[in-house]
């Protein structure tokens, strides 16, 4: 359970220049946003081109924020930062918000350059050493699975492609030494109080980081100004993820946060209404599963085309078939759907379903 805490009476109010909102990245170039935070945007090669880490300026060294991904053009962004002025005055922490490759990927060569502490919550320590690092080593289990989804035999190889992608794209971290960060736990960094909140759903477990004098928050991939958190189920992952994702928001809306640093996309300010816009797109599209299965049983794969008609079946096929599952599975935890069949499942919504969806709390509009 998220306890925010309360603003400090104390809390200075004189204004700054800062914070300011960025209208695209500013690749690789260190750019200050709020008093003591820089932004560091690192390219990608796939969308959305850029993954951010953020930099904490502590009087003893930067806090980092997430890595970057494993590739050359993220190590070339380090590289110039520690080179310069004001990289040279080192970084002490590095502070995982989850483990998929794009934030994680470089932190352990971050570490062999730093000796910098490496931190992340125990439920990521275990997604990048038991799935994302090890999920390739089980391709008939992986296998099974998506059949049981109704997925065709002729996807299983861009599904294993990747999972592979995944393992080359993360650190094992079998020699880097882990801290665990713990849910509520607070840190002191440049004379302010950080607090963690857990968030759940599109990874095992997100770290958001809260200071709540300034009302600045670091969500990771839990909160993006315009893209839609991928919420998928995964082999060997949680169950529910799409149910473990909106109630997170529901905790995650009373935090009265004024400038989110994402990810992905720019810093932004208005934390309940790009809420409200995520749980109505996922509202949307459970409408359209129930709708799509009213008449006769579906399998997942067979759902897609209520949801994502225009997907491409190539190596994203697994993201794309998982946000079917997850949808799935959050109506048949909350007994609107039916599941039919051992070898291979489908789904049939019941009577009424349409009409009680929305009694749901977390879907509720505020």
């Amino acid at each position: 359970m998220i306890k925010p805490p309360t603003r400090s009476s104390s809390s200075s109010t004189t204004q700054s220049k800062f914070p300011i909102f960025l209208n695209e990245p500013r690749l690789s170039e260190p750019v200050q946003i709020a008093e003591r935070i820089y932004i560091l945007s690192m390219p990608m090669s796939f969308h959305p081109g850029h993954v951010h880490t953020y930099l904490l300026e502590d009087d003893d060294g930067f806090v980092v924020f997430d890595s970057g991904h494993i590739g050359p053009d993220c190590e070339a962004a380090w590289k110039s930062f520690l080179d310069s002025e004001l990289g040279s005055r080192g970084i002490k922490q590095i502070m995982l918000t989850h483990t998929h490759p794009d934030h994680s990927g470089k932190a352990e060569w971050l570490w062999q350059q730093t000796n910098a502490q490496v931190w992340m919550a125990e439920a990521e320590e275990d997604a990048v050493k038991r799935l994302w690092r090890r999920s390739c080593k089980h391709e008939n289990e992986m296998s099974a699975f998506f059949a049981q989804w109704g997925v065709p035999e002729e996807h299983f190889n861009n599904i294993l492609s990747m999972f592979k992608g995944f393992r080359m794209g993360t650190s094992d971290f079998e020699d880097t030494p882990i801290h665990t960060i713990e849910s509520n736990q607070r840190f002191e960094w440049a004379g302010d109080t950080w607090q963690v909140l857990f968030s759940y759903g599109h990874t095992p477990c997100n770290v958001c980081f809260y200071q709540a004098d300034k009302g600045y928050m670091i969500t990771g991939d839990q909160i993006l100004p315009s893209i839609f958190p991928n919420i998928s189920v995964w082999w060997g992952s949680d169950e529910n993820p799409l149910q473990l994702y909106l109630d997170s928001l529901l905790e995650l809306k009373v935090i009265p946060a004024q400038l989110l640093m994402p990810s992905h996309g720019m810093p932004f300010s208005d934390l309940q209404k790009r809420i409200n816009q995520i749980v109505q797109f996922h509202r949307k599209r459970l409408v359209r599963l129930l709708k799509f299965l009213n008449d006769e049983p579906k399998t997942a794969y067979e759902s897609i085309a209520a949801i994502l008609p225009k997907s491409e079946k190539t190596w994203t096929i697994s993201l794309v078939v998982g946000q079917v599952f997850a949808l799935l599975r959050y109506l048949h935890g909350k007994g609107l759907i039916v599941q039919i069949g051992d070898d291979v499942w489908s789904f049939q919504a019941l009577p009424q379903a349409l009409s009680q969806l929305a009694d749901f709390p977390e879907l509720a509009s505020f």
